[in-house]
């Protein structure tokens, strides 16, 4: 679309219109047409039109016409509309005061914030006890119970008691006896299989410990540990008599068992065996031997002495491979041991080394007073080994034995205490 021309004010000629009467004698039968752009011009025009004419002014008259543009009416009225229009602060003041509502950050919708005394209508009571009318109830407060009759409430809780506890009564008077009362079980953490193992809390002896390893087939009792695998072995080498004494034996040992025998490989280093005590075993621990004291691990008395099924036993090698073997008992005070007997059902062999020695037996539980052999079985224990005298007028005296156990200064009550013990591992 093109833009519409401006419109521009014809410019007055100073010619006259040959078609028009000359202005300075108007006709006073024609109506008079000021053209102009100034309010001044067109009451001037219209003045001099009157007073030549002797008409009255254009505004009270019919015919006369007066057209003033819209653009170009007086403005002397003009400043007090303006003034009335652009001073008006009430229209002004909201969009100058919201954003103070805006800044601050406790309130979430500045545009509607009402003060607190015009957002508490009495239509729209607060729900805080503060804010109630007054006089009225408080929430928190109950209401007042209703009256009770606790003795009639007491005689019908009581009657319903008796009741009950005479219908249970009669209810069990009349039922049969069950013919098969099934046990109450207990409970607990672990099922033991066998003889009950001893507590280790009841060992009361102080000595080092050794084990005996569950041979599930019994050993061929020839002096060679082939059979055996590779059980833990344990070392007697500490000399305790004579006190002071150089070493000059030591002895190897591993130990098994099975539920009917108790097993012994020694190997035992000593340059000369010489055996000297076959015709007496009670004495085997005096020359060339291996000995152990066995017994309960829990003596009983409070003053130390030997107990009823201590044994002190002893095995001999043999020159030409076989064992000899003796269990010396407690005596009649049961402060030292006695002379006992042989070991009932007792095997083994000798075999010569080349630094000594080597026994392999097998000795009854039954032989040793204990019951049977049983995984955990917990015993006092000593290891020892006894050298003698090898050659010269003492041939055969004792002169040496050493233990496991460094404070066995003798197998008497005075050291029942210091033994160490045997535990059977399963």
């Amino acid at each position: 679309l093109a833009a519409a021309p401006e419109e521009k004010p014809e410019p007055v000629s100073a010619e006259p219109d040959p078609a028009e009467p000359d202005p300075a004698e108007p006709d006073p039968a024609e109506p008079l047409t000021v053209r102009g752009s100034g309010a001044a011009a067109a009451t001037a025009a219209a003045t001099t039109a009157a007073a030549a004419t002797g008409a009255p002014p254009s505004g009270s008259s019919p015919t006369q016409e007066l057209s003033i543009p819209p653009q170009q009416r007086p403005t002397s009225q003009s400043p007090p509309y303006e003034t009335a229009r652009y001073e008006t602060p009430p229209y002004q003041a909201p969009a100058q005061q919201a954003p103070q509502y805006q800044q601050a950050p406790q309130y979430q919708q500045p545009s509607q914030y009402q003060q607190p005394s015009q957002y508490q209508p009495p239509q729209y009571p607060s729900p805080q006890p503060s804010s109630l009318p007054p006089g009225g109830p408080s929430p928190m407060s109950p209401p007042t119970p209703p009256q009770r009759h606790w003795g009639r409430v007491a005689a019908i809780v009581t009657a319903l008691i008796v009741a009950v506890f005479g219908s249970l009564a009669w209810y069990g008077s009349t039922l049969p006896p069950d013919p098969s009362p099934t046990p109450t079980p207990t409970s607990s953490t672990s099922v033991s299989v066998g003889p009950p193992k001893p507590s280790p809390a009841a060992v009361t002896v102080t000595g080092p410990p050794v084990t005996a390893v569950h041979l599930t087939t019994a050993p061929t009792l020839d002096g060679d540990p082939g059979d055996w695998g590779s059980p833990t072995t344990f070392t007697s080498d500490r000399v305790i008599a004579p006190a002071g004494a150089p070493l000059k034996v030591q002895a190897l040992w591993a130990l098994g068992w099975d539920a009917d025998n108790l097993y012994l490989y020694v190997d035992v280093t000593d340059p000369t065996l010489t055996q000297t005590h076959a015709d007496d075993v009670s004495q085997l621990w005096r020359g060339d031997s291996v000995s152990f004291e066995i017994g309960t691990a829990s003596p009983a008395g409070g003053k130390p002495t030997l107990q009823p099924d201590d044994l002190h036993v002893m095995v001999g090698p043999m020159p030409d491979g076989s064992v000899i073997g003796g269990l010396n008992v407690p005596g009649a005070s049961r402060q030292t041991f006695e002379t006992g007997s042989t070991i009932d059902g007792g095997r083994g062999a000798t075999k010569v080394t080349d630094h000594g020695y080597a026994v392999e037996v097998g000795i009854p539980w039954s032989s040793l007073r204990v019951p049977g052999g049983t995984a955990g079985l917990v015993l006092a224990v000593n290891l020892n080994v006894s050298d003698a005298v090898a050659s010269g007028g003492r041939t055969g005296d004792f002169a040496e034995m050493v233990s496991n156990n460094a404070e066995r200064h003798g197998n008497d009550a005075a050291f029942r205490d210091v033994w160490g013990t045997l535990t059977l591992q399963g």
